[in-house]
Parts: structure tokens; sequence; C-alpha cells
């Protein structure tokens, strides 16, 4: 791991054992990342912006797993739980956290749902005191609270994935299938919100499959199906007035949608293969603009 200036003129090495499947973050004038100890095992550290002062908060061996995120002078981590082997596609995971000087390192939960299919989806969210996760068997919708360590569970159904909060609503990721014919069910993804507190649960889009969630603060950006056989849309949920509106006419089978500023980006397919990747204003008002093809 290296800094350098903008220029980048000045190189000057940090780390030469940074894990790359772990994202380096700076916080607080520290860097947070994993590192490779050579021995199948793999540290999770932090060191101040000259690489020294360096802080070790545990060892895994599937360190590549990890899922942390930092608020204030707490780090907040999940990590494979160490009296199950690892490597399987069920394994739970623990909840931790810790101080960012490595003191009051303490489990807040077990047996949570630890990995995440894609960068859109959150394996916990922390809201106040609470934190809020899905459970490994069954999937119910969790929360603990950090303080007493209390956990609720919220949902009776079961759900794949958490997408945000806002507004007090956790904004979820329900999964079910949609028979194409005899032989074939066809993943449908319906957005679903439920109160913090689990009071009330609603869908949010009645109707459809919503998938590509893109959260943007004020709204909700996703790919659309009404109908198994249909192509594919985009569509945008204002979350001030929870009205849905369809745009059938910008790109018949959009996927992979990531928003960068005031722009989104996807790419378009035709059946399996991509043909093309564009980018548009993310008030929709604009006509899209086709990339070159070799980035």
């Amino acid at each position: 791991m290296y800094k350098t200036d903008l220029a980048s003129s000045k190189k000057e090495s940090l780390s030469k054992n940074c894990f790359y499947y772990v994202d380096i973050t700076v916080h607080k004038d520290r860097i947070f990342y994993c590192e490779n100890t050579g021995e199948g095992m793999y540290r999770f550290v932090s060191t101040d912006l000259s690489g020294k002062n360096r802080i070790e908060y545990f060892s895994s061996n599937s360190v590549d797993e990890v899922i942390y995120f930092l608020d204030g002078d707490w780090l907040y981590f999940s990590i494979p739980d160490p009296n199950h082997p690892t490597g399987g596609e069920t394994n739970p995971f623990c909840l931790y956290k810790s101080k960012m000087d490595g003191t009051e390192f303490t489990m807040l939960a077990e047996n949570i749902h630890g990995k995440y299919y894609n960068t859109k989806t959150k394996v916990f969210l922390k809201q106040g005191e609470w934190i809020y996760f899905i459970l490994e068997n069954p999937k119910v919708v969790c929360r603990v609270n950090e303080q007493t360590k209390e956990v609720q569970q919220l949902t009776e159904k079961e759900y794949e994935e958490i997408y945000f909060i806002h507004n007090g609503w956790l904004y979820m990721d329900y999964r079910t299938g949609r028979r194409i014919d005899e032989r074939t069910l066809a993943d449908w993804h319906e957005l679903h919100r439920i109160r913090l507190d689990g009071s009330a649960l609603e869908i949010c889009c009645d109707s459809e499959s919503c998938s590509d969630i893109v959260y943007t603060g004020d709204k909700v950006i996703f790919v659309s199906v009404r109908d198994i056989h249909d192509e594919t849309h985009f569509a945008v949920l204002d979350l001030k007035t929870d009205k849905v509106t369809h745009y059938y006419d910008i790109d018949e089978d959009p996927r992979f949608i990531v928003q960068i500023g005031d722009w989104i980006y996807w790419t378009h397919y035709e059946g399996l293969e991509w043909t093309g990747r564009y980018k548009m204003n993310i008030d929709f008002e604009s006509k899209p603009v086709e990339l070159e093809s070799d980035w």
C-alpha cells in the first residue's frame, strides 16, 4: 500500500502486506485495512497516515469476508464465527464493535447473515443505538442494541438483503419466485420497508420486481419488470411522495446501475451479451449518452 500526491510525483510505501479484498478506509487521520501474514491468516489493523502507530484488532483465516464501517470513535464489523468452519455458504457470522484504539472489543450478536451479493446491499446498518441485520437461519430481520445487547426480531418473513435506512424506515429485498414455465422459476425481488421498531411493514412497489437498487437520498432508482416475460426498464420511487414513475423508452434492458455524483451509469444487454454502456443525468430529464465501449 502506498500514498502519493495527486500528481504522483512522490510515492511512499505504507505497508508491504496489504490485502486487496477488503476496502481501505481513512477515518480520523487513521488508515484501516487488512494485511496478509503469509501464514494463511489475515489481520485487521490501522495505522496513522505515515504508516506508523499501528493497532491490531483481530485475526482471521477468511478476512476477505470481513465487512466493517466506522462511526465516530467506534469500529463495527462482522467476521466468520470462529466456532464454525469457514468457507461454506451458510456459515454464520458474528457482529462486533471496538474502540478505534483497539479497546472494548465486544461481541454484539451472533448467527448473523454475513455475506452480501453486491455493493448496494449491506450486512448491517446502524441507526442510533440499534444495529440492523439479517439472521443466518432463519433469515429474519433483527436489530441489536449496542448498549444492552438486546436482540429484537422485526419480521416473520425471511429476507435476503437490507438496503438502507430512510426517514424511520428500513428498506429490504424480499426475494421470491415467479414461474416462467413448468420447469423454471425466476427470481422476483420485491422492495419492502419496515418501521425501525418493527411496528409496520409495507410493500413499496406493488406488482413489480425491483432490482439494481440505487438510493440517492430522496429517491430510489431501480430496474423494474412487471411480468417475467417483459423487458426490464428504469423506474424511480420518490421517497417524499411514495410515487413510482416508470421510464419505458430509455432502455429496454438496463443492468448494473451505479451512481456517481449527478449521473447514473449502466450497461445495456441483448440477451446474455452486453451491447453498450450509457450514462444519464440523475433527474431523468436528459437523454442517455453512450460511452466508449473499451472503458
